[in-house]
């Protein structure tokens, strides 16, 4: 299964998991309480979902990280403070669990007043935020399996796909970059099929080759 699919099966799985919050909610919401008769099975129905939903959490922060290892600039300092948020609304809804768990008492005893809309409100959100960060996440462009092997070397990246072999040659890879009004090296890179650390360094270098020129013209200048 590729990416996208993973993606897709992660959120619509974030959002199944969370069906008693949903159908419990929507219900009191129509002033429909929840029935007793559905009690016997509503407590497995809800143990399943939460299970489910470590799996859900597990497999999201996975794929986001995954993804962030493959971002540069604004994009991955933007997924790792939604995979942070995550994690801290995630670590809130666990602690009361663990501190009732351990103090031997009961959790709507512990949590009282604003501490337990806090909780609550973290509860809710860390469906939303799952979804969030998958879909964001969708963004980094996935590097195409080549038949083959990818180099790079001379300044040069090679790729074979299959059986056909492109070269894109540093300077044809800067012409492009300056072209893109200098956006994502890793998207570039993946889509011209070059290594995104050898991307780096093109880039890299060609900026500080354009420093070094902007200094010698200064220079030249001032001498006239």
């Amino acid at each position: 299964m590729n990416d996208e699919r993973w993606a897709t099966v992660i959120k619509i799985a974030a959002v199944a998991v969370a069906a008693p919050r949903w159908i419990g909610a929507l219900l009191e919401a129509e002033g429909v309480p929840l029935p007793v008769e559905w009690r016997a099975w509503w407590v497995i129905f809800s143990a399943v979902c939460a299970a489910g939903m470590a799996l859900v959490e597990a497999g999201a922060f996975a794929y986001c990280l995954r993804s962030w290892r493959g971002m540069t600039g604004r994009s991955a300092n933007v997924m790792a403070l939604m995979i942070g948020a995550s994690a801290v609304t995630f670590v809130i809804v666990l602690s009361p669990y663990i501190a009732a768990n351990v103090s031997k008492i009961g959790m709507s005893k512990l949590l009282i007043g604003g501490w337990l809309l806090a909780w609550s409100v973290a509860v809710a959100l860390s469906t939303i935020l799952i979804i969030a960060s998958v879909g964001y996440a969708q963004k980094r462009p996935v590097t195409r399996q080549a038949i083959g092997s990818t180099t790079a070397g001379n300044g040069d990246a090679t790729r074979r796909d299959n059986g056909v072999q492109q070269e894109v040659t540093r300077a044809e890879f800067l012409t492009q970059w300056r072209a893109n009004g200098h956006q994502s090296i890793a998207a570039l890179a993946a889509e011209l099929g070059v290594n995104v650390r050898t991307a780096q360094r093109w880039v890299k270098a060609d900026e500080v080759a354009q420093g070094e020129n902007e200094g010698t013209e200064g220079k030249q200048h001032e001498r006239g």
